[in-house]
C-alpha cells in the first residue's frame, strides 16, 4: 500500500508539493516495511526539501518514518536520507552520526555511501540556491568518486542525484565559469555510474546530458563527440526513435555553430522524421518546443 502511495506521489509531487507533503505527514505508517521505508524517504526528502525547502518539516517526517525500527534494522542507504534530511535541516551533530552509521552498515563500501551522501546534499543545496555550497561539497564528492572503479551499491543513486544536479544547474541564470564546470563535472559523474549499473539506454541518456551541457556551454566539438559516441552506443543495441532524435537535435545545433551547415541540415532532417512517426502528441510538443529554440 505505502510503496503505491509513492509511486503515485512522484507523479504529482513537482506540481502539487504542498499536498503530497501534508498526504505524507497523514499516512498511516503502521504498515510500513523496511523495503518500503528507502522510496518513502527518497519522495520526502525530494519534495518536502528539494522542492520546498522546508528540510526540519523533511527531518521530522523521516525521525517519524524509522522510529518503529530498531537502529540495527535500517540499511545504509536509510541512514544516508536521514543524514541528508539532518545536516539539510541544520542539525549537523545528528548528520555526522548518521552518515556514521551509513558507512558502517556499507561495510567495505563505505567510501561509497559517504559519496552518496554529498552528491544527494549538493543536489539539495542547487535545489535551495546556494550554489557555492554546493560546488564545494561535489568537488569532494568527486575527489572521492574518483578512487571507487568498481560498480558498488550506490552508483544508481550517485547516477540519479548527479544528474538531478546538472538538470537544476542549467536553470540557473547567470552562471559563473565555476558553476559550468559543476555542471560538466556532474553529468560526468552520473554517466560513470550509469555505465557501472545501468543499461544501454541509461548510457545514451548520460551521453545526451553531456551534449546538452557542453552545447550550453558553447562547447560544441565536445557535443559533437558525445553525440556520436551515443549514436554508435544506439546502432550497437537496435536503436531507439525517440533517444535518437533528441541526439540529432543537439548534434544539429552544434554543427550549425561550427559552420557545418550541410551535416546539420541533415541531422535535424532525420530528427524531423523520427518525430514524425510518435503517436504520443505531447513527447512531439516537447521535441518541437525543443527545436524552435534553436532552429
Amino acid at each position: 500500500m505505502i510503496l503505491d502511495f509513492v509511486n503515485k506521489g512522484w507523479k504529482y509531487h513537482d506540481q502539487e508539493s504542498e499536498r503530497l507533503s501534508g498526504e505524507l505527514e497523514s499516512l498511516d505508517l503502521s504498515s510500513l516495511t523496511s523495503e518500503d521505508l528507502t522510496p518513502l524517504l527518497a519522495l520526502s526528502n525530494h519534495t518536502m526539501g528539494e522542492h520546498r525547502n522546508e528540510w526540519e518539516r523533511a527531518y521530522a517526517f523521516a525521525q517519524k518514518a524509522v522510529s518503529s525500527f530498531d537502529a540495527d534494522e535500517l540499511s545504509s542507504r536509510q541512514h544516508s536520507k536521514l543524514a541528508v534530511a539532518a545536516f539539510m535541516s541544520g542539525d549537523v551533530a545528528k548528520g555526522h552520526f548518521e552518515e556514521a552509521q551509513a558507512v558502517v552498515k556499507a561495510g567495505d563500501e563505505g567510501l561509497a555511501a559517504v559519496v552518496e551522501i554529498k552528491v544527494a546534499m549538493s543536489a539539495a543545496l542547487i535545489a535551495v540556491g546556494q550554489i557555492d555550497d554546493a560546488l564545494h561539497l561535489f568537488n569532494a564528492a568527486s575527489t572521492l568518486s574518483s578512487s571507487l572503479t568498481e560498480k558498488h551499491f550506490a552508483d544508481r543513486a550517485i547516477a540519479i542525484s548527479a544528474n538531478n544536479l546538472a538538470s537544476d544547474l542549467l536553470r540557473v541564470s547567470p552562471r559563473t565559469d565555476a558553476h559550468d564546470e559543476l555542471i560538466t563535472a556532474a553529468a560526468t559523474l552520473s554517466l560513470a555510474a550509469w555505465r557501472k549499473c545501468g543499461t544501454w539506454i541509461n548510457a545514451v541518456r548520460g551521453l545526451y546530458l553531456l551534449q546538452y551541457v557542453e552545447n550550453e556551454r558553447g562547447r560544441f566539438a565536445l557535443t559533437v563527440d558525445h553525440g556520436l559516441e551515443a549514436i554508435a552506443v544506439l546502432d550497437k543495441n537496435g536503436g531507439d526513435d525517440i533517444e535518437e532524435a533528441f541526439i540529432r537535435l543537439e548534434l544539429a545545433r552544434a554543427l550549425h555553430h561550427l559552420g557545418e551547415n550541410e551535416r546539420s541540415t541533415s541531422d535535424l532532417n532525420r530528427a524531423d522524421d523520427l518525430s514524425q512517426t510518435w503517436e504520443d502528441k505531447s513527447l512531439v510538443e516537447w521535441y518541437q518546443n525543443e527545436r524552435s529554440k534553436y532552429f
